[in-house]
């Protein structure tokens, strides 16, 4: 008969660790609490009941493949920390405002970053006005995105202190009109944040990436190939973020700080500077640290290896080609990051394979900042592991850059 799929998709324990309160304002326990472990518990049973299913079903277990993946590692969010001393702090200029709701409660701890930090820190080193993208308001009749500005304290009808969600536009009016007349779109994204440019120059973006560099909180810059070689940046195509999309690209992408609680144990106990509107204490991802990057796969079945521990990296998107090889399907590729079948995992596949691994590098900003990506490799597909600044970006702690 035709082969059969089945995709079963778990909300936790990512939902949870989003969202779990095991120790809001603390870096600890993080997302490593009771609250988040009964997530991975609960995701567990479901994959127990499933595998269940598959034994007990004569006949079943022996042309049923069982292929378990995560689509990201995650962090601990830290709005205040900059790393595991707890004595090292932000100086954000953002993080000096002090922002109450209306009814005068703080509602961003002293010291902490707010959603938005970002847009905040540019739109002031820029001088210009900063709006919310997710909040409008109506002025002298016209409705148009709502003012921010944090020096008030207290939001008023017409202006708040901070965005919503960590969405802004910088400069222009504020108007409600399609293209925006803003001079940077600023797209919050949790471990990162995507930058739109109108009208962009590479001496305004040069500006951009120095200023951004110096931030005590950002690790890694990538911008925009078109702009040309930017000091203290890696380029989109680099970490293949540029391709043949009708939609906007970004001009600049902000990686942001990452470091270990645990250096016996850096990947699960890693915590990131997040823009978005969860506090310190809860989780996130979307960062280049490898905590973030590094997955959870494994796979079992007839076509499988058994016990077979594959050191060469493989990726989310090598699982439709790897399934669709073992289902003797043929897929038609759209463009050719296609990424590649994990022969080595397969039962009769070859013992191993072969992959390298590299560095690529900026020039220094004027701040000093180099951007830094780690890579494996292989054959023509690429890995991308972790990028940032040195001594910043959990996965680049060590290494002559």
């Amino acid at each position: 008969g035709k082969p059969v799929a089945a995709v079963f998709w778990s909300r936790d324990p990512d939902g949870t660790q989003h969202n779990q309160g095991d120790s809001l304002n603390q870096l600890s326990p993080g997302i490593n609490g009771p609250t988040s472990k009964a997530a991975v518990h609960n995701a567990d049973d479901n994959l127990n009941q499933i595998m269940n299913f598959v034994e007990s079903t004569p006949g079943l277990a022996d042309d049923t493949d069982i292929f378990v993946t995560s689509d990201h590692g995650f962090s601990t969010i830290s709005k205040h920390d900059i790393d595991a001393s707890g004595k090292a702090f932000t100086t954000s200029y953002a993080a000096t405002q002090t922002y109450k709701d209306a009814t005068g409660r703080q509602e961003v701890n002293t010291g902490f970053l707010p959603p938005g930090f970002l847009a905040i820190d540019i739109a002031h080193h820029l001088n210009l006005p900063v709006f919310d993208a997710d909040s409008t308001v109506t002025i002298s009749g016209t409705e148009q995105y709502k003012p921010i500005d944090p020096t008030i304290g207290q939001p008023t009808p017409e202006k708040s202190v901070r965005p919503l969600l960590g969405n802004c536009l910088i400069g222009g009016t504020g108007a409600l009109t399609t293209p925006s007349d803003a001079t940077v779109v600023v797209a919050a994204n949790g471990g990162s944040d995507l930058l739109y440019v109108n009208r962009p120059s590479p001496a305004f973006i040069g500006d951009l990436v120095d200023f951004i560099s110096s931030l005590d909180y950002v690790s890694g810059i990538f911008t925009d190939p078109k702009f040309g070689p930017i000091n203290g940046a890696l380029t989109l195509t680099d970490v293949n973020l540029k391709g043949s999309t009708a939609l906007p690209v970004p001009a600049i992408v902000v990686n942001f700080r990452s470091f270990s609680l645990d250096a016996s144990d850096p990947l699960q106990s890693a915590v990131t500077v997040c823009d978005a509107g969860l506090q310190q204490g809860q989780g996130m991802h979307g960062s280049f640290s490898r905590a973030d990057t590094l997955n959870n796969m494994a796979a079992i079945g007839p076509d499988f290896k058994k016990a077979y521990v594959d050191d060469a990296p493989v990726s989310n998107a090598d699982i439709a080609p790897t399934l669709a090889h073992i289902l003797k399907l043929d897929l038609r590729a759209n463009g050719h990051l296609v990424n590649r079948v994990a022969e080595e995992a397969l039962a009769g596949g070859p013992a191993s394979a072969p992959f390298q691994t590299g560095v690529k590098k900026s020039a220094a900003s004027a701040s000093g900042m180099k951007s830094v990506l780690r890579y494996e490799k292989v054959g023509d597909v690429y890995y991308l592991d972790c990028a940032g600044f040195k001594g910043r970006t959990v996965g680049l702690s060590d290494g002559n850059f």
